[in-house]
């Protein structure tokens, strides 16, 4: 070992630091204990190697031993990294200089835990940075004095200032003058006691002048010595807040101002958790219609504001269409108590989570009204049913005094004119006796009627060997069409039976009825018999029945068709006034 100084010796030996010295060449020639321990190597192993075998080949090409600039006298620091003698890499801040007897020393400072807090402080700046810069809301640093410090890209596109604007100002800068005494007292009466602040609203002025609404919370930071030593703050620009708010209170305002206004009564409930439903308004039409101020039921339940509800089923349903379990519901509902009275037309909606409205007209006049219309058609109903019962009386009579003429009289023309009057008569009798006994007044039921003065008119002919076919549809008409078709019926009947079949022979005469498109129907009578004379038509006189057919399918707005094909067949067509 080269003899050194032992004063010298003592202060390396018991440095903290690492300790190598080298000849001109850098051939080791005294090393302390630290160095041993450094590097892994004894000292007598060091004291065989070159410094430079202490670093490797690519740290050497990197940062190569700069003996020139140490021969100048200059003092070198510079960090590398050495391999220990476990072939471990340790990162060493290195401080080196020139001895006066031309050796070179060199002091090894193990920083490597250093290095590795620095890189993981990095990283945790990195980190830190990137997730402020990532956030939705704005980031903003000051220190006590107001100045701003830091902030994330969102609160700088929030107030339009560069980062370098930024921190040129203070958050005072920021905040318009009437918000500054407010601010001064959360700061004092909050962030310095409590060392945060409540979520609290303000304004802020942005670089081009325009004023925007903020929520803020603030905390307080301290230093070493627990002084404080800055603010931070996580800032919202809540403008888009404000004009939603603003749009609902307008949206309330519009909608009390047409509940208050609305001749409309209405009542509004809540449904609460413990699933009570709670009157919470009224408005003015609902207190008028029922003589009831609505703060004295306010808080009440539907029971107790209306006790005359609770043994209905009206309680239940009005808590469904709350919940949303039933739509909307509409009825109508008499309520009667010692305070009101009354028939009401209800219509029940949902107007929010748990709440719904009940809209009510009193609709007692109205009901008063339909009662007396009803007792008022059912007043007419029995006369007119009197009517048509004395109606068909009195042609029963005349039908009996035509009888009573008849046996008194011996000509055999006028005997056979008074039979065709009394089956003309008994055809009008049929009409008001279906009118006295059906529930309509206003309706025949056509085939039912047909039926029933075909067979009057088979039993006037009992004698002849004549099968009656019909195939009827069902039909409801009004009497000014009924009348008519009755009399069409009776005569083409009549001439059927009376001509077609001369020397009582056998033969067959079908009825049809037919409804068509757009209410147009068509009654069908045919005889296979000997058929009409060619003379006889509608139009001719010389057949008072078939003059009488004609005026009478004209009376329908209609018309008649004669077949002279296998018999006689007369199509009449017409049109039902009453609709099906």
């Amino acid at each position: 070992m080269v003899k050194i100084d032992k004063k010298y010796q003592m202060f390396v030996e018991f440095g903290i630091d690492a300790f190598f010295q080298g000849d001109h060449d850098g051939n080791l020639i005294f090393v302390n204990e630290k160095a041993c321990l450094l590097t892994g190597y004894s000292r007598a192993e060091l004291l065989k190697k070159n410094i430079s075998e202490l670093f490797s080949k690519q740290i050497l090409t990197e940062k190569p031993l700069n003996y020139e600039r140490l021969k100048k006298g200059e003092t070198l620091k510079t960090e590398r990294e050495i391999i220990t003698r476990d072939g471990v890499s340790i990162t060493v801040e290195m401080n080196s200089n020139r001895l006066p007897d031309g050796s070179y020393q060199a002091f090894f400072r193990d920083i490597t835990e250093r290095k590795i807090a620095e890189a993981a402080l990095v990283a945790s700046e990195r980190k830190y940075r990137k997730l402020h810069n990532s956030m939705m809301d704005g980031y903003v640093f000051v220190r006590m004095n107001g100045t701003i410090v830091d902030s994330n890209v969102e609160f700088q596109k929030m107030v339009g200032f560069t980062p370098a604007e930024l921190i040129m100002l203070s958050y005072v800068d920021l905040t318009p003058l009437k918000w500054h005494s407010m601010e001064e007292q959360i700061v004092k009466d909050q962030i310095l006691p409590h060392g945060h602040s409540e979520v609290y609203q303000k304004e802020y002025k942005k670089k081009d002048g325009t004023i925007f609404p903020v929520e803020l919370r603030t905390f307080l930071v301290h230093n070493e010595d627990c002084e404080p030593e800055g603010m931070w703050a996580i800032v919202r620009d809540i403008t888009r807040r404000h004009e939603t708010e603003e749009t609902i209170r307008e949206s309330e305002e519009k909608f009390r101002s047409i509940v208050e206004s609305s001749p409309t009564s209405m009542y509004f409930y809540r449904l609460e958790p413990d699933g009570r439903l709670v009157l919470t308004g009224a408005n003015p039409a609902a207190e008028r219609t029922i003589g009831i101020a609505h703060k004295l039921l306010i808080g009440k339940t539907i029971e107790e504001a209306f006790p005359n509800l609770a043994s209905t089923d009206i309680p239940a349903m009005y808590k469904k269409v709350a919940s949303g379990e039933l739509s909307d519901q509409t009825f109508e509902i008499q309520y009667s108590d010692e305070r009101f009275s009354g028939y009401y037309e209800v219509y029940v909606f949902k107007t929010g989570n748990a709440a719904i409205a009940v809209d009510f007209v009193d609709i007692t006049g109205r009901k008063h009204a339909e009662e007396m219309n009803q007792r008022s058609a059912e007043q007419k109903s029995i006369l007119l049913r009197e009517i048509h019962h004395r109606v068909k009386n009195n042609l029963a009579i005349v039908i009996s005094l035509l009888n009573f003429q008849l046996r008194r009289n011996e000509d055999p023309e006028l005997s056979r004119m008074i039979r065709d009057i009394q089956l003309r008569i008994r055809s009008m009798a049929l009409i008001h006796e279906h009118l006295y006994s059906s529930e309509n007044l206003d309706r025949i039921p056509l085939a039912t009627y047909i039926q029933s003065l075909s067979s009057i008119i088979m039993s006037a002919f009992s004698g002849h060997r004549i099968t009656l076919k019909t195939n009827l549809c069902a039909l409801d008409v009004g009497i000014e069409t009924a009348l008519p078709i009755g009399l069409i019926i009776n005569e083409l009947l009549t001439n059927a039976f009376k001509y077609a079949f001369p020397g009582n022979q056998n033969g067959t005469i079908s009825l049809e009825l037919e409804a068509n498109k757009e209410d147009w129907c068509t009654l069908v009578v045919k005889d296979d018999g000997i058929g009409i004379p060619e003379d006889i038509t509608i139009e001719s006189e010389k057949s008072l029945g078939m003059y009488i057919v004609g005026l009478l399918a004209e009376q329908l707005d209609g018309g008649v068709e004669i077949v002279r094909n296998e018999g006689t067949t007369f199509i009449i067509r017409f049109k039902n006034l009453i609709r099906t």
